[in-house]
């Protein structure tokens, strides 16, 4: 994450809030700025420049710095006291954001003609606020180009096209670790070979069109290099395609003996690509790409941003008589997973994204999925931790940005109201637009915290099936029989044992909430409160003190073995005093609220499936109309004649 330093007219903007907090600032123009010290990690000779290689590969980009470090041979054929290194190349930037600060060669020896590799080290140094384009060009290595972005602070950040691109060997394995041996990233298909040389093997690729729709573009050896810069047992490759046309095309690279055309195979990976989009977009059979944008202005939120400010769907899988439920959670843009969420989406009796904003869905012939959901990201702006989002949190995100303090107390994520992964004065005016709207003080609702219970139970209290709902609109699930606790979906159920049945308003009854929604595998992913229901039932449990009337309507839709089920609202204020409001009980002898609001309410539950039991919303629904009608009915009067 980022931090703006504040400007002369950014202070001043501040400057204009001082009514709303204490004190006034002092406007200060930025000093001119001093070539700093080169950093540490610079190599300096060939041991370093080795070890950056293995760590970084070509590049590294840091504050204001920007290194390379090239692999480069010597021309041997070359008079003895004279290096001559090859491939020659040349270089040219744009000098007025960025300046050539030095440019080094690092041998292995005192003769380095003994030697075929040497290591050339160039570091640029911002220079001014732009962007930064830089191209190498030989005739052996064709054209490299790379692009660097220079923000108003003088820091860098690469923003070339393949800046992604794994080059060394800790990059391919995190690389690997984290997608898999075959992978797409845009239009593009990556596979991470790795080859063992004394395996007398080789990799050998096929193509079921030879690049009528996926081409080569390029490969990159990321293999470790030893002292004397020669490979290992083990090579590293990176092998990259790009999708050039719509349609189908299946990629095979094949691991297998190197003696003969029709060797032993030791292992095959495989890439059937469907390229679609005008070739702006590659997907691999069966897999699903997620894709996050602000619902506003249908931008794509950044990596960085959903790192910070996750975006979690579940899911309502049917197949038969069985339920799963799998959560997902998107913390990069886009996402792409492999299997089991296609494979669900297709095979699946029904299927069901349970979420607020339902996603974009497109199918592909190869079985991909594309999912595209339109959403906002909700920013508490409780940036002091305290619960309370008020006037207090203007004042400590003014004196952050001023001070510039790292203080624990201080929620970076609760601040970043303008959701650009960074700070500064824009955040400040948003979070005093915000703090206009909601009043002086307001409590903050943690996820965690029980907002709505539905528990159903036999008449005699052995059996207890309870549904927990957070401030967030998740569901949470125990069902309890005999002291024993089953949690989450029921597939594989997670048991504890000598749980007791809660007595709802006893000691303790809150804290037993709060103990179901921490355990994680209590979470219920088939149910989930839409937008508009979790807006209802968080503002009802504020209110749940409030919520107990003395008129109760009776109500008897039918009997079920025995069982009822509560419908419970819950609250905890800032004291730490707890509240319960029972709203109705339903199933048997029945008894709801005699207040419309609360009734519209249930039955909003109960049609939203937030309860999961069927038709039982029809069934309240034709009782209240029942009750309503014989309430309102005139008085019989019976003439009496003497």
């Amino acid at each position: 994450m980022k931090t703006n330093k504040l400007t002369a007219a950014a202070v001043a903007a501040v400057t204009a809030f001082a009514p709303l907090f204490s004190g006034g600032l002092t406007a200060s123009a930025k000093t001119p700025r001093q070539r700093p010290v080169y950093p540490t990690w610079v190599p300096k000779d060939f041991e370093s420049a080795l070890e950056f290689s293995n760590t970084y590969g070509n590049t590294r980009v840091e504050g204001q710095f920007v290194c390379f470090v090239l692999r480069r041979g010597v021309d041997t054929s070359a008079a003895k006291g004279y290096l001559a290194c090859f491939p020659p190349y040349t270089c040219s930037y744009d000098s007025k954001v960025m300046s050539r600060c030095t440019d080094e060669f690092y041998y292995a020896v005192d003769e380095p003609w003994e030697n075929d590799r040497v290591f050339e080290v160039i570091v640029f140094c911002t220079s001014s606020v732009g962007t930064f384009h830089l191209t190498f060009e030989s005739a052996e290595e064709g054209i490299k180009q790379y692009t660097f972005d220079v923000d108003d602070d003088f820091n860098v950040t690469e923003t070339d096209k393949y800046s992604w691109l794994p080059d060394c060997e800790k990059e391919f394995d995190e690389f690997r670790r984290q997608n898999g041996e075959v992978s797409v990233r845009g239009n593009n298909v990556i596979f991470c070979l790795e080859d063992n040389m004394g395996e007398g093997a080789r990799w050998v690729h096929h193509s079921t069109e030879w690049t009528r729709y996926v081409e080569h573009i390029r490969d990159v050896d990321c293999s470790a290099r030893s002292e004397l810069i020669k490979n290992g047992a083990v090579t590293k490759t990176i092998e990259l395609y790009k999708g050039v046309k719509n349609g189908n095309e299946k990629l095979t690279a094949t691991y297998m003996d190197a003696s003969s055309e029709d060797g032993e195979v030791y292992k095959t990976l495989t890439a059937d690509c469907e390229v679609f989009d005008d070739a702006k977009s590659v997907l691999l059979a069966g897999q699903t790409r997620i894709t996050v944008v602000d619902k506003d202005t249908g931008e794509p939120f950044s990596d960085e941003i959903l790192a910070k400010h996750p975006f979690t769907f579940g899911t309502d899988v049917r197949i038969g008589r069985m339920y799963t439920g799998p959560v997902f959670v998107v913390k990069r843009n886009p996402q792409y997973i492999d299997g089991e969420l296609a494979e669900l989406f297709y095979s699946a009796d029904s299927f069901d994204f349970l979420c607020s904003d339902q996603p974009e869905i497109t199918k592909h012939e190869n079985g991909a999925l594309d999912l595209l959901f339109r959403t906002d990201l909700n920013i508490t702006g409780d940036v002091n931790k305290d619960g309370v989002f008020g006037i207090a949190d203007a004042v400590c995100l003014q004196n952050w940005l001023l001070n510039g303090r790292n203080d624990e107390y201080f929620d970076w994520k609760a601040a970043d109201l303008c959701i650009d992964n960074k700070l500064d004065i824009f955040d400040l005016v948003m979070l005093r637009k915000k703090l206009t709207k909601t009043g002086p003080a307001a409590h903050v609702s943690k996820g965690n915290e029980p907002v709505l219970v539905v528990e159903t139970a036999a008449s005699w209290k052995q059996q207890q099936d309870i549904l927990v709902y957070d401030a967030s609109g998740t569901a949470h699930h125990v069902y309890k029989s005999d002291g024993n606790a089953a949690y989450g979906d029921y597939d594989e159920p997670t048991v504890e044992e000598n749980v007791p049945i809660i007595e709802f308003g006893s000691d303790g009854w809150y804290e037993e909430l709060e103990d179901i929604i921490s355990k994680p595998y209590s979470l219920y992913a088939k149910l989930k409160l839409d937008e508009e229901m979790l807006s209802q039932t968080n503002e009802l449990s504020r209110r749940a003190e409030e919520i107990s009337s003395e008129k109760w309507l009776e109500t008897q839709p039918h009997w079920l073995d025995g069982s009822t089920m509560t419908i419970y609202l819950v609250n905890k204020v800032d004291s730490g005093e707890t509240h319960l409001a029972k709203l109705c009980t339903l199933l048997a002898s029945d008894s709801c609220l005699d207040n419309e609001e609360v009734q519209g309410y249930v039955l909003g539950l109960l049609k939203n499936d937030a309860v999961d039991y069927p038709d039982l919303d029809m069934e309240l629904e034709t009782y209240l109309k029942y009750a309503k009608n014989k309430s309102e009915a005139p008085e019989k009067v019976t003439n009496v004649t003497a």
